[in-house]
């Protein structure tokens, strides 16, 4: 799979933010971070049972410390990744789960941390995710579950050959086996609970359904006034 970028050569897509101008125009490096969104700032107690126990760099003297970080946090396929300290990189394989477990602090500065404070970024917090680096903020919840899945469907013939995000086999969607069921049994995809941004919200996806006795794909929303259908096929 190929990155067109502005100026009109091609490059792998494994070129993409990785730091490195492969386009020769930086294309290839914008809005890395486009997806990552300061959710807050919270203690850290180094060590290994640290909400984010990796090391990935130190951008303490970089103003766009945030979109470096980003960019090596996607290369290891991580959801979440925090500053510290004024700019150095943290993340680990269960940020994304343990961010907030020492607590709320109140001493970070500018979006780059503090003491033993990091300021936390998650991708898809707007439950935007195409699934090439993890399921982002979304998450199976039931026996019959939805794995990330590249490639022809499993069994064949029950799905898509490719993902819609980069139209070949490398790319990665959510699958669900519904020959793995019995009758009755459902598979949910849940995502957390988000904050609009307006009166009014829209929720859009690709979805390929092959098979016979598939049952029904459906779009609930849960707020305080209860649960809702938004749309079945």
């Amino acid at each position: 799979a190929e990155f067109t970028c502005k100026n009109g050569r091609c490059i792998s897509n494994d070129d993409v933010c990785d730091l490195v101008d492969n386009c020769w125009d930086g294309s290839d490096e914008n809005d890395c971070d486009q997806h990552a969104v300061n959710i807050g700032c919270y203690y850290e107690v180094p060590g290994s049972t640290a909400a984010f126990p990796e090391k990935l760099g130190d951008f303490t003297n970089q103003h766009n410390a945030s979109i470096a970080c980003a960019r090596l946090t996607l290369q290891k396929n991580y959801q979440a990744f925090a500053l510290q300290n004024g700019g150095v990189c943290y993340s680990g394989p269960n940020a994304h789960k343990d961010y907030g477990k020492f607590g709320v602090s109140n001493v970070c500065v500018n979006g780059k941390g503090g003491y033993h404070a990091n300021d936390v970024y998650m991708f898809g917090q707007d439950g935007s995710c195409n699934f090439e680096h993890g399921t982002c903020v979304w998450n199976s919840t039931t026996e019959l579950a939805w794995v990330r899945h590249h490639g022809p469907s499993n069994p064949p013939y029950t799905g898509p050959s490719n993902d819609h995000t980069l139209g070949s086999g490398a790319g990665f969607y959510m699958l669900l086996n519904a020959s793995a069921g019995t009758p009755g049994k459902i598979g949910i995809l849940q995502c957390h609970n988000m904050a609009t941004n307006g009166p009014l919200c829209a929720v859009s996806f690709w979805n390929n359904m092959k098979g016979s006795g598939l049952g029904k794909l459906q779009v609930y929303v849960t707020d305080d006034a209860g649960q809702a259908e938004l749309w079945s096929q």
